[in-house]
């Protein structure tokens, strides 16, 4: 009689270990979806607050605009950006920027992953390591405006030409108070 008792156990205790392992397999599915939705809903929040398209926006009484010169080009054709600032006060505004290189621009593209989008720096002209401070003022009489502009060639940072698709452009000003402009 204790042989049959000790099958039963034994038989008894490898199920509890697959019952076990399928448990596990399941909790670590779920947590891994969880991850992936949350981290989805994150980098959604983040695109949407980095990238909303904010062509225009005002400071210290000056009005800033990104522009470029079509909405559409071809492969290859160059593209310009320029940043358009105006003053719009009855009196002259003085802007300081931490160098010489008043506006960074750069090119983002992204990988469409149908739930959320990744976005990805194809092209820029900020330094990868910061330039060192040296004032420059930019001094603009009342309804003046003036532009910054910029042309890229449809090339990434590797000089290699990029394939066709939609492109977010992003122009940040090197104030103090960084302002960023996108198109």
């Amino acid at each position: 009689m204790l042989k049959p008792k000790i099958k039963h156990k034994v038989s008894e205790l490898e199920q509890n270990r697959k019952d076990y392992s399928k448990k596990t397999l399941s909790f670590f599915l779920i947590f891994l979806i969880l991850i992936l939705i949350g981290g989805s809903f994150i980098n959604n929040y983040l695109n949407k607050t980095l990238f909303e398209q904010n062509i225009e926006t005002k400071y210290k009484g000056l009005i800033f605009r990104l522009e470029t010169d079509k909405d559409s080009y071809s492969q290859g054709e160059k593209v310009t950006i320029k940043v358009v600032i105006h003053n719009s006060t009855k009196n002259r505004v003085d802007i300081d920027f931490l160098t010489s290189e008043m506006v960074y621009f750069t090119v983002y593209s992204y990988l469409d992953l149908g739930f959320t989008r990744y976005y990805y720096k194809v092209w820029t002209t900020k330094p990868s390591i910061p330039l060192v401070p040296r004032t420059h003022r930019l001094s603009l009489k009342p309804g003046e405006t003036t532009s910054i502009i910029k042309v890229w060639d449809q090339v990434d940072m590797n000089g290699n030409p990029i394939r066709t698709g939609k492109y977010k452009f992003v122009a940040e000003l090197n104030t103090i108070d960084k302002i960023n402009l996108s198109k």
